[in-house]
């Protein structure tokens, strides 16, 4: 009667979520060093 389709998987990036925590703090050192970077310019 009806063809009822499902809507695709959210595939989340990492494996678990200690990968996940590690890909956040290496974002965040990222951002760091770029402030400290331009700290030392000024």
């Amino acid at each position: 009667m009806f063809a009822i389709m499902t809507p695709p998987l959210y595939r989340y990036p990492y494996r678990n979520s200690q990968d996940a925590l590690g890909g956040d703090w290496q974002r965040v050192g990222r951002d760091i060093e770029q402030i400290l970077d331009q700290q030392d310019r000024t």
